[in-house]
């Protein structure tokens, strides 16, 4: 029984790539609908616009949303239009190891430098701040602030 079941699947797949590979010889190399079906079924995940309240409690936010969590895997979680956490001053001196590339080399092999010197936060941060300055208009800046 085992061994007819196997052959059964078998002779599916074989049926199956024999189709496609029959479609792509014609040059009509064409997906099935039930590709994009398939993505429409993916739910996405649920977005929750938090107060407050919630962003200084955070036993309160998740005994809040935890079912959710567990339900969907994910939460995409939205603060408060006026929420702006302080950054941890400790971080901002750590030293990091950088990689540089350049992407104009990549068709030629070159992967990532590993330059010697190591940068804070607050250097990269300046960093990018030049870098929104020299190479982006006003208007497409990111704000980091």
């Amino acid at each position: 029984n085992n061994n007819n079941i196997i052959n059964n699947k078998n002779n599916n797949n074989n049926i199956n790539n024999n189709n496609n590979n029959n479609n792509c010889r014609n040059n009509n190399c064409s997906y099935n609908s039930d590709d994009e079906n398939i993505y429409k079924r993916i739910k996405e995940i649920p977005e929750i616009n938090t107060t407050m309240e919630e962003m200084t409690n955070p036993m309160l936010f998740f005994e809040k949303y935890n079912y959710m969590g567990l339900k969907y895997g994910a939460l995409k979680v939205i603060p408060p239009s006026f929420f702006s956490p302080q950054f941890n001053s400790y971080y901002l001196n750590i030293k990091f190891n950088i990689r540089r590339q350049m992407i104009n080399e990549l068709k030629n092999g070159k992967e990532f430098d590993h330059p010697d010197e190591y940068w804070t936060l607050y250097e990269m941060y300046k960093y990018n701040e030049m870098l929104q300055n020299k190479y982006l208009s006003s208007d497409n800046k990111f704000d980091l602030d």
